[in-house]
């Protein structure tokens, strides 16, 4: 009888809001006994090559990845599989969108001043190797003593009515899509337990979408088993991963995720060629 795979196709490292370089990361996936390890920072994959390069030393494959953090109301986030980081065209987007990022970050503080919560970009500056956002202000609350951990501090002023909320300045589902899928990649909906709303899967299909991130750590055995069924009634690819942010976050545990004999030789048969 054949067993599960272990993959884990949702990690973040230090060059966005995880805490970890990306040699660090894949060391810690290879000693969870991961198999197919993605490290999809927001709107960066500048920490591919340090990645791979660890990964080729400790034999763990490696698969080039991106999330992308849209300016849906909805909370929908599109993550990126194989893409072709090299690509022009790819870089200029992604760094517009850091650029969006960090005018919100901004904005972002100006409000919590407006409140009496003294941080600024000086707090902000060299937490993360490239992209900024909302966990780094909350990182940095925590380090002035505002707030005791990340959760909180988006508990109490990041959150949507919250005193530090600003709206994401990121591009609509429809370009985050495009962007992955004009790089070679393979667009997937990150976390859709998450997604406030309901779920358009037919929407974001006809756009391009080809995967759905049916096995994530917080989604329960009957929300797996419900986007199962519609990942495989629209004929979407079944994909899965920790969101791993590295230690001092509250996501700080690697792999985990079991995938299916079945499901995960269909990822293995998309997605192997790919690796770095």
């Amino acid at each position: 009888m054949r067993t599960a795979r272990s993959f884990d196709l949702h990690t973040h490292s230090n060059y966005s809001d995880g805490t970890l370089g990306p040699a660090e990361v894949v060391e810690r996936a290879r000693r969870c006994g991961v198999e197919l390890l993605s490290i999809t920072d927001h709107d960066s994959t500048s920490g591919l090559a340090d990645g791979a390069r660890q990964a080729r030393t400790l034999g763990i494959r490696l698969l080039p990845g991106v999330e992308i953090n849209t300016n849906s109301d909805k909370q929908i986030h599109i993550l990126g599989y194989g893409i072709r980081a090299d690509s022009g065209v790819l870089q200029e987007k992604l760094k517009d969108y850091r650029r969006r990022r960090a005018a919100r970050v901004e904005k972002i503080l100006s409000q919590l001043r407006d409140v009496g919560l003294e941080v600024g970009l000086s707090d902000i500056e060299g937490v993360s190797k490239e992209s900024w956002g909302r966990p780094h202000v909350a990182d940095a609350l925590k380090k002035k003593g505002y707030v005791g951990e990340r959760q909180e501090a988006f508990d109490r002023y990041l959150t949507l009515g919250k005193p530090g909320y600003v709206a994401s300045f990121g591009p609509s589902p429809a370009e985050a899509i495009t962007t992955i899928v004009e790089a070679g990649g393979a667009a997937c909906l990150a976390h859709p337990g998450i997604v406030r709303g309901g779920l358009d899967l037919h929407g974001l299909k006809a756009l391009g979408l080809e995967g759905l991130e049916v096995f994530y750590r917080s989604h329960t055995r009957v929300l797996t088993a419900n986007l199962k069924a519609q990942a495989q009634a629209l004929g979407l690819l079944m994909t899965g991963g920790s969101d791993f942010h590295g230690p001092g976050t509250g996501r700080a545990d690697i792999g985990g995720v079991d995938f299916p004999a079945e499901d995960a030789q269909i990822l293995a048969e998309r997605f192997f060629s790919l690796c770095v």
